[in-house]
């Protein structure tokens, strides 16, 4: 009864995560057309049938002015690499030896973001159980501590919506900004909410501190969250409509006013290629370029595009923004990153259950010297799946992830070296698995003494009920 439980609860958390219709309580994004940016090929294996829909010119926003005081300017977070090359270990000092789980009464607990601070602390963000499953905000002590003088116990409810958060951000004034969603009437909406450091809502940003906002679509799902350097918030994610879908990228002022140098609504769109695709991650690069990173269940391709911050595509980038890794069975891309030398790397998952990274240069080729013609591929159908990179000193990789599911999942630790091979020197063939059952780790960040912080979720010790999990993972000497 137990297994059946937490697997039905784990997938409705990751029904969007991993496009799966498995769960009817939480529909999956529509399956989205849309026009083509003329995408550059990269081809391995069996090249994919053209598809059946004809190109259409893509659609690029208008191009945002630059004001003098730096609105558009992002508010970039520290550059962190890994401490060291050496690997990682569970910090068994911090939380309870290298785990802190949170949770708030019975129910689900899920956390999708973190934000780790200069002082040691963090906000992580999800949703968990107020009496009703809402979006929140928490914030746990140097300690690995919920710190409970935050928000109610620790936590901060953002919005009564029944929401769920997606996204994390940390702006220049210590504003935690979460990124989330909701069903309404058919529809998904976005929501946006900022809390105050002592984990009240920001009475001076939307209604009450909470901004929500529909494009005319189905779903308005997000992926990514900017803090910009005056204040404002910009959101990436998904936007579907009878008769569009596309990346979205919507703008708020300070007070959470739409930003209309967007549009009379403050949006832009950004098509990335004709069929079904998801955009699932995006992050900000060191020249304040934006890199999106996704996948197309229809066509089984990851890929990665490059814009500025007002959604226009880099045509210095691929082709015309865009460069789509044509692997001959990919199932999903939810990792990204970018190392010390401006490489872009995507991660994801086959069909049948390995997981593939691929690298691309600064210009947005797939660059060669990486694995085996630019990809790594690990072990085959060990059910494997990789839900962020992150780059060491040396411009090798850590990715974070999972092994299995339900009550059999485990958390996963991937080490790889700078030429794209697994590193056998880290765990066991270069991987590590946690001890523990039932844990998923789905995002993470490199903190400022250049750890590594995961989170995800862990199967509770109730029917039906899952924790917020957070593991601090220590670099070794």
């Amino acid at each position: 009864m137990m297994r059946l439980a937490v697997r039905s609860v784990a997938c409705r958390a990751l029904v969007y995560l991993l496009a799966s219709t498995a769960c009817a309580s939480k529909p999956p994004l529509p399956a989205p057309k849309a026009n083509d940016p003329l995408v550059m090929v990269v081809e391995v294996g069996p090249a994919i049938a053209k598809d059946p829909d004809p190109p259409a010119p893509m659609t690029a926003p208008r191009a945002m002015p630059q004001a003098a005081d730096g609105t558009l300017a992002a508010q970039p977070p520290p550059v962190r690499q890994l401490a060291s090359d050496r690997g990682l270990a569970l910090d068994n000092a911090w939380g309870a030896r290298g785990h802190s789980v949170l949770t708030l009464g019975a129910g689900e607990t899920e956390l999708s973001g973190v934000v780790p601070l200069a002082d040691g602390t963090l906000y992580v963000g999800g949703h968990t159980h107020f009496g009703e499953t809402d979006a929140c905000v928490a914030k746990l002590d140097a300690a690995g501590k919920l710190d409970k003088k935050f928000g109610t116990l620790g936590f901060a409810r953002v919005g009564e919506f029944g929401a769920f958060g997606s996204a994390l951000a940390v702006d220049a004034k210590g504003r935690a900004v979460l990124a989330g969603y909701f069903y309404k009437a058919g529809a998904t909406q976005l929501l946006v909410g900022r809390v105050m450091p002592d984990g009240q809502l920001d009475p001076t940003f939307g209604t009450g501190g909470v901004v929500v906002s529909n494009f005319g679509g189905n779903d308005e799902r997000p992926t990514g969250i900017i803090a910009l350097a005056n204040g404002g918030t910009l959101v990436v994610g998904n936007h579907s409509s009878r008769t569009d879908d596309s990346a979205y990228f919507a703008l708020f002022d300070e007070r959470g006013a739409p930003d209309t140098r967007f549009g009379p609504k403050g949006v832009a769109f950004f098509d990335v290629m004709p069929g079904r695709e998801f955009v699932t991650r995006a992050i900000l690069g060191a020249d304040g370029s934006l890199v999106l990173g996704g996948y197309s269940p229809k066509r089984k391709v990851a890929f990665v595009a490059r814009v500025h911050l007002d959604g226009s595509p880099d045509l210095g980038f691929g082709d015309r923004g865009v460069t789509v890794l044509v692997d001959s069975d990919i199932g999903s891309a939810w990792a990204l990153t970018i190392d010390g030398d401006g490489k872009v790397l995507v991660g994801g998952q086959t069909r049948n259950d390995t997981v593939v990274i691929a690298r691309v240069d600064r210009n947005g080729h797939l660059d060669p010297s990486f694995g085996k013609g630019g990809y790594l591929r690990g072990p085959a159908r060990a059910g494997d799946q990789v839900y962020a990179l992150f780059p060491t000193a040396s411009n090798g990789i850590v990715g974070v992830g999972f092994r299995g599911l339900a009550n059999d999942a485990r958390s996963l630790l991937l080490k790889i070296t700078p030429d794209g091979k697994l590193d056998t020197t880290f765990g066991i063939g270069g991987l590590l698995l946690g001890n523990a059952r039932g844990e998923y780790l789905s995002a993470g960040a490199v903190d400022a003494s250049g750890g590594l912080v995961g989170v995800g979720m862990r199967a509770g010790t109730k029917t039906e009920q899952i924790d917020g999990l957070v593991m601090r993972f220590a670099a070794q000497p």
